[in-house]
């Protein structure tokens, strides 16, 4: 066994020669040393004048339709009238996985967000029918079906 000793002990040594592997040890020796004098906090921190975030995204300008927003291909311009005339829908934001059940995240039109599962009522009235991965189906109030997909560029 001591011969085995021995070999292990004459490779770090021969190791320990090379000007690499003494490069890497000064390098961990020094890193250790900053992180005991400088530590992991900062030693000032930027005032704030308010609780809040220093950065907030634009506010959407609700800017009713005008006829340059209607698509060419539409075959009727009461659909597209119709569509903005229609009650705001519930947007997916995402879906996850908790305990073994699908739940889409939703952005509802009063700005609250809502977890909901196949089977559960959203606030405005609308009943989760599917959850998937990259997708959620839901029927509003008034009974008509309504999907929406995670990673499609042609919704809105």
């Amino acid at each position: 066994m001591s011969s085995v000793w021995t070999l292990a002990v004459a490779r770090v040594g021969a190791a320990v020669r090379q000007p690499e592997f003494r490069r890497v040890i000064v390098a961990f020796v020094l890193g250790g040393l900053a992180f005991l004098v400088l530590g992991t906090t900062p030693t000032r921190l930027p005032a704030t004048t308010t609780g809040t975030l220093a950065w907030a995204l634009p506010a959407v300008p609700s800017t009713p339709p005008t006829p340059w927003d209607v698509p060419v291909w539409a075959s009727e311009p009461a659909k597209a009238a119709a569509a903005a005339t229609e009650a705001p829908q519930p947007r997916l934001l995402g879906t996850v996985r908790v305990a073994g059940r699908w739940r889409a995240l939703f952005d509802m039109p009063d700005g609250r967000r809502v977890r909901a599962a196949e089977g559960e009522r959203l606030p405005d009235g609308a009943e989760v029918t599917t959850v998937a991965a990259t997708r959620a189906e839901w029927r509003d109030g008034r009974g008509e079906r309504h999907e929406a997909r995670l990673l499609d560029a042609r919704q809105p």
